[in-house]
């Protein structure tokens, strides 16, 4: 559900985030803020980041990051760091070996 259209062209995607009760797409700013105040299918008034956590959770990640792992990037900050991190098939190897070592 498209909830908000910019009239900006060069709008980017990557500041965008579904809201984690409707779906509807909003900026990753504006995000807890429809969730508290205006989602007629919010439950409860969790933190800002938790909101933009689930958000991320809802995201598509490639193939090669696992389950695991995308659950524990989707509270890491969308820099330039990240987008590495995610985009690294050796990095997500790593990642995986060291998750199996914790769990």
């Amino acid at each position: 559900m498209v909830a908000y259209r910019p009239n900006d062209k060069t709008a980017n995607a990557e500041k965008y985030a579904p809201c984690p009760s409707c779906y509807g797409y909003y900026e990753v700013k504006q995000l807890w803020k429809h969730y508290k105040k205006r989602c007629p299918l919010a439950t409860e008034a969790p933190k800002s980041q938790t909101v933009v956590s689930q958000a991320s959770y809802l995201l598509p990640v490639p193939a090669h990051v696992s389950a695991n792992t995308h659950k524990i990037m989707s509270v890491m900050l969308k820099d330039s760091v990240y987008r590495e991190a995610v985009n690294d098939e050796v990095i997500e190897v790593c990642r995986q070996a060291d998750i199996e070592a914790l769990c």
